[in-house]
């Protein structure tokens, strides 16, 4: 297991933006991305913010981490019809 890996469900303008500051601040640790979004993998692997990422679930390492992240946009009904959105942050630690 890579000391320390983390990753990090959501790489998208939220989750990319916490990888990068990890690795501007220096965070040694290898950073993993997943997304349903093939472009922000790639997105993420060519600023060099995550070391590999995927689109599927079924093809994640799982027992590499640490730590798991999930960072998610959630949409929550307000009166008159309007929508809230609000960036739901999830911190996992694992052995």
């Amino acid at each position: 297991m890579d000391k320390g890996a983390l990753l990090i469900i959501g790489v998208g303008f939220m989750g990319g933006s916490l990888a990068k500051s990890l690795k501007k601040k220096g965070f040694q640790a290898p950073i993993y991305g997943l997304d349903i979004n093939p472009n922000a993998i790639e997105k993420a692997k060519y600023l060099k913010v995550i070391n590999e990422g995927w689109v599927s679930y079924d093809k994640v390492p799982w027992k590499k981490y640490q730590m798991v992240i999930i960072g998610s946009w959630w949409k929550f009904i307000k009166e008159e019809g309007k929508y809230i959105y609000v960036w739901l942050l999830i911190s996992i630690f694992l052995k």
